[in-house]
């Protein structure tokens, strides 16, 4: 919804360049462009009039991270920290920001009276029905997306601003036709291509290497072999769960835990009906009449002069007259009341629905309640036994002998990574990924303090630290050996790669040299675009077929050490631009496009160089990029 609700401003510049300024200055979701005074120790990005917090950047990060795992669930955070979204991220905010600075230096804003028009001429906020602006239906939307209008129309107004500021930068660029003659090319142009495939069952499979080899393998790939620094750790947890046991529950607090929760759970029942208002009583007795022959209510009111009102879901209490209430509780569904001389008129009812009253029983309730009793008491013991082991430890107690006397669980992991994994990569055998964070952040022989982790509170002591070091080469001998062999198999292929290519250069057939050497011949002078490079024979060769000249042989890897592909070039066909109008009419649109996205990132630029924005690289670092330990471990060779 949040992103429909900032299709606002697509009025303002036309389709096309505001979808510029959505790729320039987009914000994902709503965030918050308000600089919060946090202080220095907090911000990661400063400049003038520019301020990005780590708490922005954290929040803009998790909402990132949520809107992406909707359109790809196997997404997590670790790979989302290894691809470098949070430095995207950063700078996109750096940019923002910049702009902002930008036009409050130029005095630009946006009054109250066009974010008003511009509200109100929102399509999601009209009444499906009238078609008319709906307040109820504005601050409902708005609500369901956790915000107020006062913060949706504080962004809103950043949002026009910095339309206006996209405006004047680009109005009236055209790009020229020569420009528009490159795009019609990149569209149209097709390359005739004929694809072969060398692949490792093409080549002999090695043997093992000998001593000497694997150790001069070993030695040219040293910093493909180097262990991160491990630490050993004793970990003491204070767990909810670890104390449950102890705790017993006294039925009579189940009994008054009941009594306080029964009238927030208990429903009165409640009526539907119709209601028809009359002047006299011998009209209430007609409508009546009516009401229960099966007359609509409309129709009925309309027969003895009276006034039509439906009735929904109410209790006794919220009905809009207590006398028509009283006897309309008094009737089954489908009954009629007699007439009732209600507080303003005379009037009659007929009821068209019962919700019954809800009242919990204790019996039904008593086992979640004596749950919620027993958590909230091994939580208080918790919070007490890490208050007793505190004051042991201070008083010169042994962490070890702190931890037994105060029932804490106790354990030792040794040589873990930052990521909680031990050398063999298996399973992290610690998961607590801040309690790690800050572990490894401690000196040796030092305490962490006590954080939060999942059912509970865990601290760390540093035992050992064992820094970064080489992998002996007999602890890796076998990944060692496979390595080797998988090179040894990708030389061979790209021999075989540079054999075929001189052949072609010698004036051999492409297809004659391919089968000369074994190579299958997969795609046999196919057409391809720009636009079909990433399916078919083709793909992977990306955009080297297009760079190549007409009669030359590329090549790209498909896949780590799995195949080589290779294709010659045999044919370019260009298109006349004055055979498809519609074609080029497209190409002038994107060239146009392209130059006022060029014109975008060069305000963004200018706007970022004024701003002199400065980032804490090292907060920064131990923010986001520590934490791409969380990563899976690649396999180790």
């Amino acid at each position: 919804m949040l992103s429909e609700m900032r299709k606002v401003t697509r009025g303002w510049l036309g389709g096309g360049l505001l979808l510029l300024i959505a790729g320039s200055f987009a914000v994902f979701g709503i965030n918050s462009n308000q600089i919060q005074a946090i202080g220095a120790a907090d911000q990661l990005a400063r400049g003038r009039g520019v301020t990005v917090n780590e708490r922005d950047l954290q929040k803009e990060f998790d909402q990132d991270l949520e809107r992406a795992q909707q359109q790809n669930p196997q997404l997590t955070r670790a790979i989302a920290l290894e691809q470098g979204r949070p430095r995207q991220l950063l700078q996109q905010m750096i940019n923002e920001r910049s702009i902002d600075a930008l036009a409050k230096r130029l005095g630009l804003t946006t009054s109250d009276g066009e974010i008003a028009r511009t509200v109100r001429g929102q399509q999601e906020f009209k009444n499906p029905i009238s078609g008319a602006f709906d307040s109820e239906l504005y601050a409902r939307l708005l609500a369901e997306n956790r915000l107020t209008t006062a913060e949706y129309e504080t962004r809103l107004r950043t949002d026009l601003t910095r339309a206006q500021i996209a405006s004047a930068a680009v109005a009236g660029a055209m790009a020229p036709n020569a420009f528009a003659k490159v795009f019609f090319d990149l569209q149209t142009e097709q390359r005739i291509v004929t694809v072969v495939e060398i692949n490792p069952s093409l080549v002999k499979p090695p043997l093992p290497p000998n001593p000497e080899q694997l150790q001069a393998f070993y030695k040219e790939n040293a910093a493909r072999f180097i262990d991160p620094e491990r630490r050993s750790l004793t970990l003491v947890f204070a767990r909810t769960s670890d104390f449950l046991a102890k705790v017993s529950v006294d039925e009579a607090k189940i009994g008054e835990l009941f009594e306080f929760r029964k009238p927030s759970l208990t429903s009165p029942e409640k009526r539907s009906y119709v209601q028809i208002s009359a002047k006299t009583k011998e009209a209430a007795q007609e409508a009546a009449r009516r009401l229960a022959a099966g007359e609509s209510a409309d129709a009925a009111a309309a027969a003895v002069g009276g006034q039509a009102l439906t009735v929904t879901d109410v209790t006794r209490e919220q009905a809009p007259d207590a006398a028509v209430a009283e006897a309309a509780f008094q009737r089954g569904i489908g009954e009629t009341t007699a007439a009732i001389q209600g507080k303003l008129a005379w009037a009659s009812a007929r009821i068209t629905g019962i919700t019954p009253g809800v009242s919990p029983s204790l019996e039904a309730m008593r086992e979640s309640l004596r749950t919620e009793l027993a958590k909230e008491e091994a939580e208080s013991l918790v919070s007490s036994a890490v208050q007793a082991f505190e004051e042991a430890r201070n008083g010169g107690e042994s962490l070890e002998i702190a931890a037994q006397q105060n029932g804490l669980f106790i354990t030792k992991v040794e040589k873990i990574a930052a990521d909680g994994r031990s050398f063999d990569g298996a399973e992290p055998l610690v998961k607590e990924n801040a309690l790690l964070k800050t572990a490894f952040a401690t000196a040796e022989g030092e305490f962490t303090d006590f954080d939060t982790v999942e059912g509970g509170y865990a601290l760390a002591r540093v035992d050992a630290v064992h820094p970064s070091a080489p992998i002996p080469l007999e602890q890796i001998r076998a990944q060692l050996v496979l390595a080797w062999q998988a090179k040894q198999v990708s030389d061979a292929m790209t021999a075989l790669a540079a054999k075929l290519q001189a052949d072609v250069a010698a004036g051999k057939d492409f297809a004659k040299a391919a089968s000369a050497i074994g190579a299958p011949i997969v795609a046999k002078s196919q057409p391809v675009t720009r636009s079909q490079l990433a399916q078919g024979p083709a793909a992977g060769l990306g955009n080297a077929i297009f760079a190549g000249l007409e009669g030359v042989v590329v090549q790209a890897a498909l896949g780590q050490g799995q195949a080589l592909a290779l294709a010659q070039i045999e044919s370019i066909i260009k298109q006349d631009p004055s055979a498809a109008p519609e074609l080029l009419a497209q190409a002038k649109q994107a060239a146009n496009q392209q130059l006022l996205q060029d014109s975008l990132y060069a305000l963004q630029t200018e706007a970022a160089r004024a701003a002199d924005v400065k980032i804490n690289e090292t907060l920064f670092s131990a923010g986001f990029a520590a934490e791409a330990g969380e990563t899976e471990p690649e396999a180790k060779p």
